[in-house]
């Protein structure tokens, strides 16, 4: 999930070394805004002067869902823009434009405000990135025709800069972006923002808990869980590496015995697993904890009805004690606390 709310990377597509023409710079920026308008990556990209390396082109990198891509796309053709003013200074020179533009915030925050809602179902139940993917391509169809998008309005200046002769738009305005992208990137940062707030003011009342010893075994909805041991170390080694624990800091190195008991193969993922310390702090797991203990869980594949024993290892001050690891069981209210001791 964390996956999907991170692909605003499209914003620096534009940074590519390439020409336009025209003897004033309005002509290189009618040129890329026509092109935003066609949705030709290409073109835009040859109209902006850059010292960087070519960057892919990553509307089609897969960090985003097709559907979406696809409605962007599709939006691109409802731009509208009118230059109100040109000037130049020598080989320096500015062009102010004028943009109208689907404003898809709303649609794409409501669309991502129910998958969300149903993310931890999701993740349980073992489900595919396709099969989320499958998920949030309904949402948005439904979102599409029950969420109002109003147009947008904005004016930016580009700044341009003439090379051998020819006028290129030195650096493509943060705004344009937001214009291209019907404020895509603006509705991944309000969705960011209230996860985080969501987190911090998480209801916790809603919630039935239970505090679960060492060597019960707790039956998730895909998944038995059991803690068989739990120790503090400052070292961590394997045949080939080792490591210490920073200054400060102690390793906690659950020993867990998880069993798929669905009857197809489930990804589980380890970073979804939080410790929380007596002080209400936490942490997610060590994420070099597979570079030296060759059983630490990470990113594994369980095959059904096979017991598998690993560890859980979290790098946590020295003055954390009486921690215990959380998760909860789908379609129930109830949260379980795994206790070290």
């Amino acid at each position: 999930m964390r996956k999907k709310l991170s692909v605003v990377a499209i914003i620096f597509l534009f940074l590519l070394t390439a020409c336009g023409k025209g003897s004033k710079p309005d002509a290189v920026v009618r040129k890329f805004c026509n092109s935003m308008k066609e949705f030709d990556i290409e073109t835009m990209q040859s109209c902006v002067a850059s010292d960087g390396d070519d960057i892919e082109d990553t509307t089609d990198s897969g960090d985003d869902y097709q559907i979406l891509r696809d409605y962007i796309e599709d939006q691109a053709k409802n731009i509208k823009y009118s230059i109100e003013e040109t000037e130049v200074d020598g080989d320096t020179g500015t062009v102010e434009v004028t943009f109208e533009y689907t404003d898809a915030a709303p649609l794409i925050i409501e669309s991502y405000r129910d998958l969300i809602s149903q993310s931890l179902r999701l993740f349980l139940s073992g489900a595919s990135d396709e099969e989320v993917e499958e998920v949030f391509n309904d949402i948005f169809e439904e979102k599409i025709d029950s969420v109002t998008c109003e147009t947008a309005e904005v004016t930016v200046t580009f700044q341009c800069v003439k090379e051998d002769g020819e006028w290129l738009i030195e650096e493509v305005p943060e705004d344009v972006n937001s214009v291209f992208l019907c404020n895509m990137d603006k509705a991944y940062k309000k969705i960011k923002e209230a996860l985080s707030d969501s987190d911090d003011e998480a209801a916790d009342e809603d919630v039935i808990w239970h505090d679960v010893p060492i060597g019960e075994t707790i039956e998730l909805a895909t998944i038995n869980i059991t803690v068989d041991g739990c120790e503090e170390t400052d070292h961590l080694a394997d045949d080939y590496s080792e490591v210490d624990a920073s200054d400060g800091t102690k390793f906690i190195v659950f020993t867990v015995t998880i069993e798929n008991t669905t009857k197809k193969s489930l990804d589980f993922d380890a970073e979804d697993i939080t410790l929380v310390d007596d002080k209400d702090r936490e942490y997610e797991v060590y994420e070099d904890a597979s570079l030296y203990v060759d059983e630490a869980f990470d990113y594994t594949e369980l095959a059904p009805n096979i017991p598998v024993k690993g560890y859980f290892i979290y790098n946590v001050p020295n003055d954390s004690e009486d921690y215990y690891f959380y998760t909860f069981k789908s379609g129930t209210d109830d949260g379980y606390k795994f206790y070290g001791e």
